[in-house]
C-alpha cells in the first residue's frame, strides 16, 4: 500500500464517523488538509507541490496540490468532489479548487485560499474567478448555509 493511500485509508478510519453527515465529512477533510498542509512558497516543482502527494505527504502545496488533495480525500470519504481550473478571464488564469456536493448542492471549495462551500456569485464577485463549467455540474448560486 502506497503511504498516500495508507494516509488516506487513516483519515476516513480516524475521523469519519458512521452517520456523519456530507457536511461534516467535507469539514472535516477540509479542516485537516489546512491543519497538515503549508502553502509551498519555494514553487511547485518542489516536493511535489502540485500534487496530492506533495500536500498530504509532504505538508507542502500550492493551489494544483491543495486541490488535488482535496479530491482524494473527498473520494476517500465518498463525497463527490470536481477539481476545477480557473479561465483566462479570471483574476488569477492558473489557480485551481474544487467543486464539492453537499447534500444536493454543489459548492465551492478552496482549501488553499480558505473558501469554504461558497456559491458561484460569491466566488466570482469576491475572488473574481471565472472557469468553464462545461462537463461540471451546477455550481450553487449562493454560499451554503448549514
Amino acid at each position: 500500500m502506497s503511504q498516500l493511500q495508507a494516509k488516506k485509508n487513516k483519515k476516513k478510519s480516524v475521523h469519519n464517523r458512521k452517520g456523519m453527515s456530507d457536511y461534516d465529512r467535507v469539514l472535516t477533510a477540509y479542516n485537516y488538509l489546512r491543519s497538515n498542509c503549508i502553502y509551498a512558497y519555494r514553487g511547485w516543482q518542489y516536493n511535489y507541490a502540485n500534487t496530492a502527494w506533495g500536500a498530504l505527504v509532504y505538508g507542502e502545496a500550492q493551489c494544483s496540490g491543495y486541490a488535488r488533495a482535496m479530491k482524494a480525500l473527498c473520494d476517500a470519504i465518498g463525497v463527490d468532489c470536481r477539481y476545477v481550473h480557473a479561465d483566462s478571464k479570471a483574476s488569477n488564469p492558473s489557480h485551481q479548487w474544487n467543486q464539492v456536493r453537499v447534500g444536493d448542492k454543489w459548492c465551492i471549495l478552496d482549501a488553499q485560499s480558505g473558501g469554504f462551500l461558497l456559491g458561484s456569485r460569491t466566488w466570482k464577485k469576491k475572488a473574481g474567478m471565472s472557469w468553464d463549467t462545461k462537463g461540471l455540474p451546477t455550481c450553487n448560486v449562493t454560499d451554503y448555509k448549514k
